[in-house]
C-alpha cells in the first residue's frame, strides 16, 4: 500500500513538472490564471449578498465560491489600458492563458491521486500572475488574493502572516485606485473575498476600510450597494454582542435597501437587518411552529425550561457526517439534563430522510422541511448552512455557530448554568413552581419592553 501511494504522489509530481515545462515553452510560464470567465467556469456564480468569503471562518458552508468576477473584469474594461500601455483584452488574454494551464495543472495532478497540490500550484503560479495583477489586470489581482497565503508558500507564522496581510494591503490598494469605476467589478468575486477577511491575514478592520474606499471611488449605486452590505457584514457578524456594532450595521443595511429599492440586493439587506435585530446574541428567539416528517407538530416554545440548540442541516451538506456524529455526542452526553436537540432538515425526499434517519440512529428531534427555504429557514432568516441558534432556559440566543468541540464545551457550560440557577432557586424559594412562573413572568414583560434579555 505504502508502494502504491509514493508511486502516485511521484508520478502526480512527474505530470506537474511536465505541463509546467510545457506551459513555459509556449509562453505561459506558471504564475497566473485566466480572467473571470474561467475562474466562473471553475467556481460557479458568487452571490456577493451571501454569507461568504474565503471560509465562512473555516466552515465548510453552502456558499458561492470566490472567481467569477475576474471574468467580467477583463471582459467589460473593453479599451482601457494598462500602466505599460497594453489593452484590457490583451491582459485578459494573458490570464486566461495562464488561468488554463493552472486549472489543467491541477486536474490533472489530482487525478494522479498528488496531495496537496492546489496549495504547490498556487505557489508555482503565483509570481506570474501577480506581474500581471501589477500590470494592470483586476481578475489577476482578485486571482492572487483568493490563492492567499498559498501563494506565499503559506502563513504558518506570525512572519509569514503579517507578509501576507501586507500583500493583500497592496493587491487591494491596485483594485480600488485602478478598478473601482469598471462596471466588472459589481459581478466580481470581490465582495465574497472582502467579507471572509475574518482572520489574522488581514482582518475584519483592513477589510472595512477597502469596502469603505471602494464606497469613495465608485459613483454605481450598484458597486456602492455592495460596498455598504459588506461593511455592515464585516462590522456585525451573527455573533456579535456588540450593541453599538450592531446598530451601526443595521443603519448601513438601511441605507443600502433606500439605495437598491426592490433589488435583490436590498433584499439580502432586509433580511440581514431582520436576523441582527431579532436572533443577535441576547435577544429573545422568535417563536415557529413546523412539523417532523410523519406530520406531528413541533413548537418551539414547548421547549421553553430547557437548553436548546437549533440546529439547520441536511443530509445534501457534504458536513453532514460530521453535524450528526457532533449532534450524536450532544444527545448521548445530555441525555438526562434539561436539553433539546431540535434539527430543522432541508433534505428534499421525505422518504429518504426517513430511511436516513432509521439507519443511522438519529434519535433527537427533528423537523422537516423539504428544502432550504422552507418555513422555519425562511422565518429566521437562514441563507447559510448548517446553521447552529444555542438558546438558554427561558428562549434567549446565547451562541450563534459554534461547531465542534467549542460548542460541545459551550453548551456544557450552559448546563452546568441552568443546573447552578435552578439548585439556587429550590434553594431560595419553597416553592420553584411558583418561582420559576414570577421570574418568566418578570422576564416576559422585561422582553416586551426591550426586545433584549435583561
Amino acid at each position: 500500500m505504502r508502494r502504491s501511494a509514493d508511486s502516485r504522489t511521484m508520478q502526480g509530481e512527474r505530470i506537474v513538472h511536465e505541463l509546467i515545462l510545457l506551459f513555459v515553452a509556449l509562453g505561459a510560464s506558471p504564475g497566473a490564471s485566466p480572467a473571470p470567465q474561467a475562474m466562473a467556469q471553475e467556481n460557479g456564480p458568487v452571490d456577493p449578498a451571501n454569507r461568504g468569503g474565503p471560509a465562512n471562518q473555516g466552515r465548510s458552508h453552502d456558499r458561492a465560491d470566490p472567481g467569477q468576477g475576474a471574468a467580467a473584469a477583463t471582459t467589460d474594461a473593453r479599451g482601457g489600458s494598462s500602466d505599460g500601455g497594453e489593452t484590457a483584452r490583451e491582459l485578459e488574454a494573458e490570464f486566461l492563458a495562464l488561468r488554463a494551464a493552472y486549472l489543467d495543472a491541477r486536474k490533472r495532478a489530482e487525478e494522479a491521486g498528488e496531495e496537496g497540490v492546489r496549495a504547490r500550484l498556487a505557489e508555482l503560479f503565483y509570481p506570474r500572475v501577480r506581474r500581471l495583477a501589477e500590470r494592470g489586470s483586476g481578475g489577476a489581482a482578485l486571482w492572487c488574493i483568493d490563492h492567499l497565503p498559498a501563494g506565499l508558500g503559506g502563513a504558518s507564522s506570525e512572519r509569514d502572516a503579517a507578509a501576507c496581510a501586507a500583500e493583500k494591503e497592496v493587491l487591494y490598494s491596485w483594485i480600488v485606485q485602478r478598478h473601482a469605476a469598471e462596471p466588472w467589478l459589481e459581478r466580481s468575486e470581490l465582495f465574497a473575498l472582502l467579507q471572509g477577511e475574518t482572520d489574522s491575514t488581514f482582518g475584519r478592520g483592513r477589510a472595512i476600510q477597502v469596502c469603505d474606499a471602494l464606497l469613495r471611488g465608485s459613483s454605481s449605486p450598484s458597486l456602492r450597494g455592495l460596498a455598504l452590505y459588506s461593511h455592515a457584514r464585516l462590522l456585525a457578524p451573527w455573533d456579535s454582542v456588540s450593541a453599538d456594532d450592531i446598530g451601526a450595521a443595521i443603519a448601513l443595511y438601511v441605507r443600502v435597501e433606500k439605495l437598491l429599492p426592490g433589488s435583490p440586493l436590498a433584499e439580502a439587506a432586509s433580511a440581514a437587518r431582520w436576523r441582527l435585530e431579532h436572533l443577535s446574541i441576547g435577544s429573545r428567539a422568535p417563536e415557529f411552529v413546523t412539523e417532523d416528517v410523519f406530520g406531528n407538530e413541533i413548537r418551539l416554545v414547548d421547549y421553553r425550561g430547557k437548553i436548546t440548540v437549533v440546529r439547520f442541516w441536511g443530509f445534501w451538506h457534504p458536513d453532514s457526517e460530521r453535524i450528526v456524529s457532533e449532534n450524536r455526542q450532544l444527545v448521548r452526553r445530555l441525555w438526562d439534563e434539561r436539553f433539546l436537540l431540535l434539527g430543522i432538515n432541508s433534505d428534499s425526499d421525505p422518504e429518504a430522510f426517513r430511511r436516513e434517519c432509521d439507519g443511522r440512529d438519529i434519535n433527537w428531534t427533528n423537523a422537516w422541511e423539504g428544502s432550504r427555504t422552507g418555513d422555519v429557514a425562511r422565518a429566521w432568516r437562514v441563507d447559510t448552512w448548517p446553521s447552529t441558534f444555542v438558546l438558554d432556559e427561558r428562549g434567549y440566543v446565547r451562541l450563534v455557530d459554534l461547531e465542534g468541540g467549542e460548542l460541545l464545551r459551550a453548551i456544557d457550560q450552559l448546563v452546568r448554568e441552568h443546573r447552578a440557577r435552578r439548585a439556587g432557586s429550590l434553594t431560595e424559594s419553597g416553592d420553584s413552581e411558583e418561582s420559576g412562573d414570577s421570574a418568566e413572568a418578570n422576564d416576559s414583560a422585561d422582553s416586551d419592553r426591550t426586545g433584549r434579555r435583561p
